[in-house]
């Protein structure tokens, strides 16, 4: 939400992009509130490669934000928003090559 904000800081001069920036933000709401999962990156990576990794794309994400400012933060959430609608389509047609995010309720069949 704060995105959509940041890259449009004054209002609208016209009527259309009034009705544009009040869709972007009522997608951005229905997204916040649906059922979609979106993942989490808030676990350690078990690897030091992976650790490396990661933190190179943190270096990266923060050099992007200082190169493209305003626009950087549009540009990311869109991408987060398009990766995780396509991740959760491919767990509906089946595909299990990334485990889908946990909703945080426990398994009933794994409890004892």
């Amino acid at each position: 939400m704060a995105s959509v904000i940041i890259w449009r800081p004054t209002p609208p001069a016209v009527a259309s992009h009034a009705y544009w920036f009040a869709a972007e933000l009522f997608l951005v709401g229905l997204l916040m509130v649906s059922t979609i999962r979106f993942p989490s990156f808030k676990k350690r990576a078990n690897s030091p490669r992976a650790a490396m990794v990661t933190s190179l794309f943190i270096v990266l994400l923060f050099a992007l934000m200082i190169l493209f400012q305003q626009r950087f933060f549009v540009g990311f959430f869109a991408a987060y928003i398009l990766f995780t609608l396509s991740m959760n389509l491919g767990w509906k047609a089946g595909w299990r090559g990334v485990d889908p995010p946990h909703d945080g309720r426990e398994d009933p069949e794994t409890v004892h």
